[in-house]
């Protein structure tokens, strides 16, 4: 297909799943982030636009098609959409970071792997640093012996733990 018939057959397929969709789910079901046919509406977002970024689109041509997928699926804003399509991918790259860091010592995964990974996924450079960032972050932690998760509290934890072990070293 070129690329105005994939537009096409992308805006016909939204409008026919929203359609059947909101046969037997409310709005209301809609708007929540966890309902499996939200879930699926924004795969359906994130399909469609992985399709035109790959297609080669020109942004004002990216824009129209994706206008016209968001339009078919409830009226959403082409900012609303692409949020929602970026909320799609996100985990998916964060399940690359966590398979990349199991893998470490492994020398199983490059930089240039992540970078195709984001390249497929449409995580943006500012995104990927940040998101870089907190995998690094996770990873410290696990390295210290600390849970994963960023809670202050663990910290604190940490101190009486470091407190403990020099009061020990004293001791002997």
């Amino acid at each position: 297909l070129d690329n105005q018939q994939t537009g096409q057959a992308h805006a016909d397929a939204a409008a026919a799943f929203y359609r059947d969709v909101t046969r037997f789910t409310s709005i209301d079901e809609l708007d929540d982030e966890g309902h499996p046919d939200r879930v699926s509406l924004d795969k359906l977002l994130f399909l469609s636009e992985r399709a035109f970024r790959q297609g080669g689109e020109t942004d004002e041509a990216f824009t129209f098609e994706f206008s016209r997928v968001a339009k078919a699926l409830g009226g959403l804003s082409v900012n609303e959409a692409l949020e929602r399509a970026k909320d799609v991918a996100t985990p998916f790259y964060e399940r690359a970071l966590a398979s990349t860091r199991a893998k470490l010592n492994s020398g199983a995964v490059s930089a240039d792997m992540l970078s195709r990974a984001r390249g497929t996924l449409g995580i943006e450079d500012v995104e990927a640093k940040d998101m870089h960032i907190e995998a690094f972050g996770r990873e410290v932690r696990s390295q210290l012996g600390l849970p994963e998760d960023d809670d202050e509290d663990d910290m604190d934890d940490y101190n009486e733990y470091q407190d403990k072990r020099v009061e020990t070293v004293a001791e002997v």
